[in-house]
């Protein structure tokens, strides 16, 4: 009896262990390995080898596996920042729009049940205060989610959800004018590929079907619409070139007019030595050369780099990262403000080495190496940096600045 019970508990336990097991970004997106960044850069080449469109993105990982930061673009440049909680919940969430460098922040709190179950998400904006989303979920007893509740839309949105026996999405239902309707379905193969997607978002007699095919790694390879292939240019046919992690870092997308997608992905790991460059806005060519560059001086690094690394952080970080500043000062104007300055740190566009500016905020009462790095800038010799109303140039490694009590107390030289 005490061998049955405690084979029952042991069960019990697995059960729940795998019901309350949540998947980190990294897992949704496929991504395999300790993923601390990856920039994607990708256009499409018609048949003559015009190019048709540059587009590119970043996204970068905590040590947990979940997005902190993303950029992409799509009519314009915008940047999202994450932060999360020690349990990886996301808490609070900024948008940064780059034509007009507006950002939006939000505050989002959540509600747990006993299985650590995602509930109930409200979320704020947090100049007006004003709550703009509003959710409420259920789930199965597998601890798959089975309804969401959108209570800020106009009509109440409901979305609900079935699964197969794999906990793998097979259909999805949207929930109009009090009448929940079939949004689409899906199948998948024994390895989880969806291997069919049909949807049900069009007129009534127009319902596509995509079909899809997948290699022994389980990538994409293959790709075919019915009803519109003559419209969209469908079957796709995929091929990669993937790294030792088994993650792809080139994908070529053919159509049946021979137009050509290429992507090529830069993938940094939290284990490896960070030498790549990275610089979105330069093309293919440009970015192959400064990656090279870069590995032949690992002591430069791209300012994206480290914004994707130290921005919103803290100095103990940038310490870590970057080694101990050439010039550390706080009360950079005000006793709450100071900045950390390293010396030919940056390459700028021409691989030249170029000067990096961390301004910092005070964290609590004291300085120290908890203080919080708010802006990254690089500069060139004679080129200011302000952190509000106070600013600072280098020339010959010497300071310039109008903050007075340092020019009075440190010796540095009026701007």
């Amino acid at each position: 009896m005490k061998i049955i019970l405690l084979f029952t508990i042991a069960v019990m336990a697995l059960s729940c262990s795998k019901k309350n097991e949540k998947k980190n970004d990294l897992m949704l997106l496929g991504l395999k390995g300790d993923v601390k960044s990856v920039t994607e850069i990708y256009k499409n080449v018609d048949f003559s080898g015009n190019e048709k469109e540059y587009n590119d993105k970043i996204d970068s990982f905590n040590i947990a596996g979940y997005n902190t930061y993303k950029q992409y673009h799509w009519k314009g440049e915008h940047i999202f920042r994450s932060k999360y909680d020690i349990n990886n919940n996301k808490i609070e969430q900024s948008v940064t729009h780059a034509d007009n460098w507006s950002e939006s922040k939000y505050t989002i709190k959540n509600l747990f049940n006993s299985n650590n179950e995602l509930v109930e998400q409200k979320k704020y904006d947090n100049q007006t205060g004003e709550l703009i989303s509003y959710h409420k979920y259920k789930y199965d007893e597998k601890g798959n989610l089975i309804l969401d509740n959108d209570y800020l839309q106009s009509e109440n949105f409901e979305f609900k959800y079935e699964y197969d026996d794999n906990d793998s999405i097979v259909k999805k239902f949207t929930k109009v004018k009090n009448t929940f309707k079939l949004t689409f379905k899906n199948e998948f193969d024994e390895n989880g590929n969806k291997i069919s997607k049909q949807e049900f978002e069009f007129a009534d007699d127009y319902h596509p079907i995509t079909k899809l095919r997948y290699d022994e790694n389980n990538f994409l390879v293959w790709e075919y619409r019915e009803f519109d292939i003559e419209i969209t240019g469908f079957p796709l046919t995929i091929t990669y070139k993937n790294d030792k992690k088994g993650n792809w870092i080139e994908r070529t997308i053919k159509d049946k007019d021979f137009n050509i997608s290429i992507s090529k992905r830069i993938i940094k790991y939290f284990s490896d030595k960070e030498t790549q460059n990275v610089n979105i806005h330069e093309d293919l060519k440009t970015e192959t050369k400064k990656v090279k560059s870069d590995i032949e001086n690992d002591n430069l690094k791209s300012l994206k780099e480290i914004q994707l690394t130290l921005m919103d952080s803290s100095l103990k970080k940038a310490k870590i990262y970057l080694g101990e500043p050439d010039i550390y000062e706080y009360a950079f104007g005000h006793i709450t403000k100071g900045f950390a300055i390293y010396y030919n740190k940056v390459s700028n566009p021409n691989g030249k080495p170029i000067h990096l500016v961390l301004f910092l905020r005070m964290n609590g009462n004291q300085w120290g190496n908890d203080s919080g790095i708010e802006e990254i800038f690089a500069v060139d010799e004679n080129e200011k940096a302000c952190f509000g109303i106070h600013c600072l140039k280098i020339k010959d490694k010497e300071i310039y600045t109008n903050a007075l009590n340092l020019i009075d107390a440190r010796g540095y030289k009026s701007l």
